[in-house]
């Protein structure tokens, strides 16, 4: 994803990772195609080892978020998430990962109270 930021922590955490880890691909799923990025986002993308546009056309535009979310997770052998409430996009998800049976880390559960 690369809407917010988690995403960017995320982002952020596996490139740190490739960087000793030359096997690691990273790669970005974005819902939207953009024919014209600016500066910025060209150098982000750039980070990446591919930008992926899951194929969403006959998808209405507000669900496009979602329809990505559920195509990284049916691409997914591991899920890392971290949700804090039942509500959202990002419980949404976490709920479709563990229908799906992977294998799901949510960072919230792992903290100390």
């Amino acid at each position: 994803g690369n809407y917010g930021s988690f995403d960017r922590l995320a982002a952020a955490v596996c490139l740190s990772a490739k960087k000793d880890n030359q096997h690691i691909m990273v790669n970005l799923v974005v819902p939207y195609y953009r024919p014209v990025l600016d500066d910025l986002e060209k150098e982000w993308y750039s980070r990446f080892d591919s930008v992926i546009v899951p194929e969403l056309e006959k998808t209405p535009y507000p669900y496009r978020i979602i329809k990505a979310n559920e195509y990284m997770v049916d691409c997914a052998e591991l899920v890392i998430a971290y949700v804090t409430t039942s509500i959202g996009g990002a419980a949404k998800t976490l709920e479709y990962a563990q229908r799906k049976k992977k294998v799901v880390i949510n960072l919230h559960d792992q903290q100390e109270v």
